[in-house]
């Protein structure tokens, strides 16, 4: 009777520091035991094949494994997942794919369904060299009522855009008169934030 419980503790054990799951293997075979995406499996292998600047000509063979860790240091930053890879005439190379917590699910290594981030390149700050309201920067006033009246507001319906070369793009979509200065609001959408053909990883900025 003793011995079993011992079993039993020792099996519990194991499932609570994680050594139960997936031990990942070969891959691609393995992708699918660590719950990968064939498509993200794909890109964590090349992300880390890129970091470790391996010349895929000497690549015998490749394993994908689960993180050894799930912190690093950073808020928010965790490990994907590990990747061996088997050299013919080199020691073999393990290389650790760390994901950021704020943008992680935009990138196709970090997320099973990643989508193409949209981002501003604005904000609203203002700087206070004390507590609130004394040592504060002064608001902007706010706009005249006649220049506000004939601001040009910009409405684009939409937008295709040709993809014909590796690189950043900057597109001009339209011209917008903005009562003195003041922007009031801006929004922006994709047709497809995860298409199957195409990759923007490092999202639009407008």
């Amino acid at each position: 009777m003793v011995g079993i419980v011992a079993v039993v503790m020792m099996l519990a054990a194991c499932n609570v520091l994680g050594l139960g799951g997936p031990t990942g293997g070969r891959y691609p075979d393995a992708c699918e035991s660590l719950d990968f995406p064939a498509r993200q499996c794909d890109a964590i292998v090349a992300v880390a094949q890129a970091n470790a600047s391996i010349p895929p000509e000497t690549v015998t063979s490749i394993d994908i494994l689960p993180p050894s860790s799930q912190g690093g240091g950073l808020v928010g930053r965790r490990m994907v997942a590990e990747v061996r890879f088997h050299r013919s005439e080199a020691p073999d190379q393990t290389e650790e794919v760390w994901c950021p917590g704020i943008t992680g699910e935009n990138a196709r290594a970090c997320s099973p369904d990643p989508q193409i981030g949209i981002y501003g390149g604005l904000d609203h700050d203002v700087p206070c060299t004390g507590e609130p309201p004394d040592g504060c920067a002064t608001l902007p006033p706010t706009p005249r009522p006649a220049v506000v009246a004939i601001a040009q507001p910009l409405h684009v319906a939409a937008l295709d855009i040709p993809l014909d070369h590796l690189g950043s793009y900057e597109v001009e979509v339209g011209q917008a008169g903005l009562p003195d200065g003041a922007l009031s609001t801006r929004s922006a959408t994709l047709g497809e934030p995860n298409p199957e053909t195409f990759r923007l990883d490092y999202g639009i900025m407008f």
